[in-house]
């Protein structure tokens, strides 16, 4: 939680203006819906490497599409592949990095300028009727600045329920919120421990709301740094993963690398 409530009221405000972000204004659908890595019939993610110091083969997994019902590891030439939407405005730019990855040769590199108020951000297809699930992803972040990294959104009738991993001013958290009704509002759960500066480290962001009370999961490298109970509901419904910044007030230029991105539906 926020030391004073003077940062706490800031951060609220940015998140605020992260999580308003109209996925009906994404454009760029991607052909064709297969990834790279293919889908695995059956299997439980794979193990994960310490983050390394950016050369191939650090900070990712063995596989990282085993288990997976969507996994990119942007080993092309365009960004688009097998994301639903690809958007960018202001500035912001995504593009595929062939000097750096975790895992055969190439990554992506999202790039928002300092001013400006830019995005650069991509969305999964939708999966419908899930509760339960995780994304995970290999990340190397830059200097540190205001943006969301990272969201898994729960859509029903009228409402979208959301966590975040976000970024803000060096600090990280896991967030929630709600578009729509009922509604808790926004709530910010830091992380215990923050990334290492320019640094392939694999992260994972898993919601379990199959049962009573929703919980929302955060690891680094394997090691739990938020594991919490939710304010707000969130009932089974339609699942879609959104990466890259939503929003960027003006401050630093930002340019944040994404690999191996995978999300697996869980019972």
């Amino acid at each position: 939680m926020l030391v004073v409530a003077a940062l706490a009221a800031i951060v609220a405000i940015v998140a605020a203006c992260s999580l308003t972000t109209n996925l009906d204004g994404l454009t760029g659908a991607a052909e064709g819906g297969a990834s790279e890595g293919g889908v695995a019939e059956s299997g439980a993610d794979s193990p994960i490497a310490d983050g390394g110091d950016g050369d191939a083969g650090d900070g990712g997994p063995a596989d990282p599409c085993v288990g997976a019902v969507f996994c990119d590891m942007f080993e092309r030439d365009v960004p688009a592949g097998p994301w639903a939407s690809v958007y960018t405005d202001n500035g912001g730019t995504l593009t595929i990095d062939p000097t750096t990855s975790t895992s055969a040769s190439r990554s992506l590199a999202m790039f928002v300028p300092s001013s400006g108020a830019p995005h650069a951000q991509f969305s999964t297809p939708d999966y419908p009727n899930v509760a339960h699930a995780r994304v995970s992803w290999s990340m190397k972040s830059g200097a540190p600045n205001r943006s969301s990294l990272m969201r898994l959104q729960l859509d029903t009738e009228g409402r979208d329920a959301v966590i975040e991993v976000f970024m803000f001013d060096g600090r990280f958290a896991m967030d929630e919120n709600v578009f729509g009704t009922p509604s808790a509002g926004y709530a910010d759960y830091a992380l215990t421990a923050g990334p290492r500066a320019d640094t392939w480290q694999r992260w994972t962001m898993e919601l379990d709301a199959t049962g009573a009370t929703a919980v929302g999961i955060v690891t680094v490298d394997g090691v739990e740094r938020v594991r919490t109970t939710l304010k707000n509901a969130f009932p089974r419904g339609v699942l879609t993963i959104l990466a890259g910044a939503f929003y960027v007030p003006d401050g630093i230029a930002q340019t944040v690398h994404y690999d191996d991105i995978a999300v697996t539906i869980l019972p």
